[in-house]
């Protein structure tokens, strides 16, 4: 993969607190870099942004999460269809890691963000010290990619409410009852949906 040329945008923040950088296009393009360790390259989902990460991040320890935002996604910039790419966003992502003097990062790909890392895998493995795939796999059904263009460029029809999630406890309880009775849902404690009573 040929150099990715960029440019650091001057002391700039964005309106929730990340920063910015210039892509080779000029495309300015919003991340969060949090914590000290071991760099983790948080790649999430189509249509969502880094901060699908923040009920993660707070139970991550000895790492620095890099949280980038897409091209055309929360604070980044709208730069067109034609390069809203898998390729175009493996090429920022490793852009995002040159401009903080990033080696090598593990990768922790959601959905979209999961293809992008194995994208970087074949073509940039030298870049990474592993990866990590979330509600994705190296196979995209029909049915599922229906479901997704279904709701593609459509506005929203309402905002839902930011639920704080329950807290998760200092030690995991062991079996799946144990976590129901301790109030927690079936699949861990982070959610962001409330069942009815």
């Amino acid at each position: 993969m040929a150099a990715t040329t960029f440019w650091a945008c001057r002391s700039r923040k964005t309106s929730d607190g990340g920063a910015l950088y210039r892509a080779a296009d000029g495309a300015r393009l919003a991340y969060r870099d949090e914590g000290d360790g071991l760099p983790v390259l948080a790649l999430s989902g189509l249509t969502r942004t880094g901060r699908d990460f923040d009920y993660l991040a707070p139970h991550l320890t000895g790492i620095r999460l890099i949280r980038p935002d897409y091209r055309g996604r929360g604070e980044s910039d709208w730069t067109g269809a034609a390069s809203y790419s898998v390729a175009q966003e493996g090429a920022d992502a490793l852009a995002l890691l040159d401009h903080l003097g990033v080696a090598k990062a593990a990768i922790l790909g959601t959905s979209r963000g999961g293809l992008i890392g194995m994208y970087l895998a074949a073509v940039a493995k030298d870049r990474m010290t592993g990866l990590c795939l979330n509600d994705v796999g190296p196979v995209l059904e029909k049915a599922g990619l229906d479901k997704i263009f279904d709701y593609i460029g459509r506005n929203p029809v309402g905002k839902s409410p930011r639920i704080s999630p329950p807290k998760c406890p200092k030690s995991w309880p062991v079996s799946p009852m144990s976590r129901r009775a301790a109030g927690f849902p079936r699949r861990g404690c982070i959610t962001t949906r409330r069942r009815a009573a």
